[in-house]
């Protein structure tokens, strides 16, 4: 999942994961890949958490509405080789193939008092 603001202009304020643009999930298995970011549900299990966006990133936004988008990535079929997409058959439980977007308006206040 992947969250950031957008101001009234259109400009995007996303946080990045420089880390990982350095990292190659080509040479990985899907094993691999799976046991770093992945996280395995069964049918009627959930997973809860809160993602955290810092309006203090880029010098500080400032006060005003923004809106928050996110979107729920999953993983890509054109991401794994031939044999990746094997392996990924072989673990025999289906994977989420599609991107999930949504978001919501919020008013940034001032903290000056």
């Amino acid at each position: 999942m992947w969250a950031w603001f957008e101001d009234g202009s259109g400009d995007h304020f996303i946080p990045g994961y420089a880390g990982s643009c350095s990292e190659s999930t080509n040479s990985k298995t899907g094993s691999e890949r799976m046991n770093k970011g992945a996280v395995f549900l069964k049918p009627g299990e959930h997973l809860d958490g809160i993602p955290r966006l810092d309006t203090q990133l880029f010098g500080g936004l400032k006060p005003g509405v923004y809106r928050i988008e996110a979107v729920l990535w999953s993983w890509r079929d054109e991401k794994f080789t031939d044999a990746g997409r094997s392996e990924l058959a072989r673990m025999g439980h289906p994977f989420l193939r599609e991107e999930v977007p949504n978001s919501t308006s919020v008013t940034l206040a001032s903290d000056a008092k």
